[in-house]
C-alpha cells in the first residue's frame, strides 16, 4: 500500500508545495471514488455516469507566464480521465450558484467595462489593483471547507462538503514518471478548484472590507484580481 508520508523530492518541484508518493494511487483512488459516489445522495441516474472507469493519473504541465520577467511556468494539473474528474465536475456545478454573489463581483471583462464606463475619478483618488500570488495552491482548504459546510443551510446537500473535500485532497499527479501529492490548496486544473476558490475569496473580501473603517469608493473583483478606487490617499 502506498504511504502518504513525504519522501525525498526530486526533479526541482517545490518541496514546500509537493511531496513524492511511493507508488501510483490511481487504482485505490478510483475504488474510493466509486464507494463515495455509491453512498452519496446523488440521484441514481447521475451516479452511473459519474463512476470512474479505466482512470488515468492526472499529469502536470506548465504554461509560460509570458507577461512576467524570466517567463516562469504556471503549474497546471490536467485532471481529464482522473478518478475524481467527473465527480468534481458534478460538485462544481452544484456549488456554482453559491459563488459570484457579492456586489463587487464581475463575470468577465465586458461586465467590468460596463461597470466602470460612467465612473468619475477625482484628483485625490488612488487607483489600486490587488492580486494573490499562487492563488490556488495558497487557498486554505480547511477554511474553504468550513464555508462550504455552511452552505448546507442554504440547500446544498449535506454530504456534498465531504465529497468536495475528497476531490480536493486527491490532488496527486504524474510528472517525470513519478507521482506527487500537493500538500495544501486547490489543484490548478481541477474543475472543482475555481468555484471553491471563488467562494473563499468572496468571503475574505467581505470580511476585509467590513473590518477596516475606511472604505474604497469602488471595489471590483474577478476571483483574485481587483480594481479599486481609494479616496483616502497613499
Amino acid at each position: 500500500m502506498a504511504s502518504d508520508r513525504p519522501s525525498c523530492l526530486a526533479d526541482g518541484l517545490d518541496s514546500s508545495t509537493y511531496f513524492q508518493l511511493k507508488s501510483d494511487p490511481t487504482a485505490k483512488t478510483e475504488r474510493l471514488t466509486r464507494e463515495k459516489i455509491k453512498r452519496s445522495s446523488i440521484p441514481m441516474e447521475d451516479k452511473w455516469r459519474l463512476f470512474p472507469s479505466a482512470a488515468k493519473p492526472p499529469h502536470l504541465y506548465g504554461l509560460p507566464k509570458v507577461h512576467k520577467e524570466g517567463v516562469p511556468l504556471r503549474p497546471i494539473v490536467s485532471n481529464i480521465d482522473a478518478p475524481t474528474y467527473k465527480l468534481a465536475q458534478y460538485i462544481a456545478r452544484s456549488l456554482q450558484p453559491f459563488a459570484g454573489r457579492t456586489d463587487s463581483s464581475v463575470k468577465n471583462s465586458t461586465e467590468f467595462i460596463h461597470t466602470i464606463k460612467n465612473i468619475e475619478v477625482k484628483e485625490q483618488d488612488v487607483l489600486v489593483s490587488f492580486d494573490v500570488i499562487s492563488l490556488f495552491t495558497n487557498t486554505p482548504i480547511n477554511d474553504s471547507m468550513q464555508l462550504i459546510k455552511e452552505l448546507t443551510s442554504e440547500g446544498l446537500p449535506k454530504d456534498f462538503p465531504d465529497l468536495t473535500e475528497f476531490c480536493l485532497k486527491k490532488s496527486y499527479f504524474l510528472w517525470n514518471d513519478k507521482c506527487f501529492q500537493q500538500k495544501e490548496g486547490a489543484a490548478m486544473g481541477s474543475p472543482l478548484s475555481p468555484v471553491v476558490v471563488d467562494i473563499f475569496m468572496e468571503n475574505l473580501e467581505k470580511k476585509a472590507i467590513k473590518a477596516y473603517p475606511k472604505k474604497p469608493s469602488l471595489w471590483i473583483c474577478y476571483v483574485d484580481h481587483t480594481f479599486v478606487i481609494w479616496p483616502h490617499g497613499k
